[in-house]
């Protein structure tokens, strides 16, 4: 009778255990500017093709507080040198394209910037490190900050350790 109730309840209690294990995954919600929204590693170079700066920079792109799908907020904070960026800008997410005019917050006083060219290119591109594909960016820009054009190439964050330049 003891090894039956033993039985019984070492069977309760894998069948409580397993079904414990089960979890509801919630719903992936995306940014309305998705796959424009992102964390950039980009160069940065002169209009001429020459390089502005030595090392990748990064970029963020990201929806507004109003989470609208045509506005994308631009952050490149490198405020030292004149092409650090902190503006909002107009997209297309289904072109996956940026432009238009913009007021970089990112001096004092503030200055305006224009994005002549801006394309996400989706699995564009194959990471150094991991060999993985991933997104790449492509935007042109002019600023008031010092009246040059600049030109930002890169591609998504993986996340990678092999790919954090």
């Amino acid at each position: 009778m003891k090894s039956n109730r033993l039985i019984y309840s070492v069977l309760v209690l894998v069948g409580l255990t397993a079904a414990s294990c089960k979890k509801d995954h919630p719903e992936v919600v995306v940014s309305p500017v998705y796959p424009i929204s992102g964390e950039w590693y980009v160069h940065v170079y002169n209009e001429d093709g020459s390089a502005a700066r030595p090392t990748y920079a990064t970029l963020s792109t990201y929806n507004t507080s109003d989470n609208v799908n045509n506005i994308v907020w631009m952050k490149m904070l490198t405020s030292a040198v004149p092409y650090g960026l902190l503006g909002k800008v107009a997209c297309n997410v289904p072109a996956k394209t940026i432009s238009g005019d913009g007021t970089n917050i990112a001096f004092t006083p503030n200055k305006g910037f224009k994005v002549l060219e801006g394309k996400v290119l989706l699995d564009a591109t194959k990471l150094k490190g991991s060999k993985t594909i991933a997104d790449s960016i492509y935007v042109k820009y002019s600023t008031e900050t010092d009246g040059k054009t600049y030109i930002l190439s890169g591609h998504r964050r993986s996340q990678f350790v092999e790919d954090q330049y």
